[in-house]
């Protein structure tokens, strides 16, 4: 809790933003260690106005006190540092700081996959909506989504009368159902799924918010159904984020001359996998959860025989949190951990050492390192 507590606050602090809480995470190693930072090492990176702001907040909010708060309204957040936090998205680029969650997150080990679409659809999305998305959920697939009008929330219906589980990535916060038409979908999903955003709680809905979610649809994902889309759908943007994280996408055809199949179409042709008949569907789903489960088990073997030699040591832990895949010499590695003055130059590097040995710190041209 003490670690989600220093980390909500910090994202609560107004101007200070995602990637500036990750560069702030990146040189000093942790929430708790960026709260108790001087103020001559956080004004390295913090613009003045972003600084004021954090001051301020630091001498008037007591963060354990506004997470219990949080908590009481059922809100839940998830930092990046704890280990509730879902695993996929830490694997994406940029990773939201922390995710604030009404309901539960999805299961580590459960097949997710994204469905959506066009807010316009056809009767012809919504009938294949209806019918793929039932297939997910019979076989018990889990399915993200954006609870927005049209495809999004035809999906998501669809799971909860299956009797599956769905969760909404919304572009504002969890505490505020958007569009408000879905209110009966947003109290649903929260029973037997979640509603999950990056944003404050409170943050209404505005356009420039909806683009960023896209990416946690996708990063959650293991793979992605578009359902229908035009030429120039924002469906689009969360294909473009899913393929940069590498996911697979799987598109519905349609008519040539369907304005609102053009852009499944076009995914298609640029090498999307076409969706199969309903029923060569089902099977490839059914194996596809078989393999994920026999990876799943071996990568829990592999993990609980490794974590023994892997423990580490404090020193260990906190010249991991400051590494990254840009190399940096002994004395940046120094200076940027968080108890800095406290380790010696020796004690560092027998400890950079014992890190390569267990295969997690790589050195470069001798007096160089980075993560492994």
């Amino acid at each position: 809790m003490m670690n989600s507590a220093y980390a909500y606050f910090l994202q609560a602090i107004p101007g200070i933003g995602n990637k500036t809480l990750q560069s702030l995470s990146l040189y000093f190693g942790s929430a708790k260690a960026i709260y108790c930072a001087p103020e001559t090492e956080l004004s390295k990176l913090l613009k003045p106005r972003q600084l004021q702001n954090f001051l301020a907040a630091r001498e008037k909010r007591d963060p354990e006190t506004e997470l219990k708060i949080l908590n009481a309204k059922g809100i839940y957040y998830y930092s990046i540092e704890d280990k509730d936090y879902p695993k996929r998205l830490r694997k994406i680029p940029q990773p939201p700081f922390g995710i604030f969650v009404r309901g539960s997150l999805p299961k580590e080990g459960n097949v997710a996959a994204a469905v959506i679409g066009t807010r316009n659809h056809s009767y012809y999305g919504e009938k294949m909506t209806y019918l793929y998305t039932g297939i997910l959920a019979e076989c018990g697939i889990c399915v993200i989504s954006g609870m927005a009008r049209g495809i999004d929330g035809i999906a998501q219906n669809c799971v909860l009368q299956k009797g599956g589980q769905t969760y909404a990535v919304l572009g504002c916060g969890v505490d505020i159902c958007y569009p408000p038409e879905h209110e009966r979908l947003y109290r649903n999903i929260i029973k037997t799924g979640g509603i999950i955003s990056e944003y404050l709680p409170g943050t209404r809905p505005a356009s420039g918010l909806f683009p960023p979610r896209n990416r946690i649809i996708s990063g959650m994902s293991d793979f992605i159904l578009v359902m229908e889309a035009g030429e120039k759908s924002g469906t689009l943007i969360t294909v473009d984020m899913a393929l940069e994280q590498g996911k697979d996408i799987l598109a519905l055809p349609g008519k040539v001359d369907d304005p609102l199949s053009c852009g499944c179409n076009r995914l298609i042709r640029e090498g999307a996998y076409m969706l199969p008949e309903p029923e060569e569907f089902r099977e490839q789903m059914k194996a596809y959860i078989k393999n994920a489960g026999v990876t799943k088990q071996a990568e829990a073997e592999c993990e609980k025989a490794t974590s023994g030699e892997n423990e580490l040591t404090q020193l260990e832990t906190q010249i991991l949190s400051v590494l990254s895949y840009e190399p940096l010499t002994l004395d940046e590695i120094l200076r940027r951990i968080p108890q800095q003055g406290t380790y010696s130059c020796k004690e560092v590097a027998v400890c950079l050492t014992e890190l390569g040995l267990k295969n997690l710190v790589l050195q470069k041209g001798g007096t160089m390192f980075l993560k492994k």
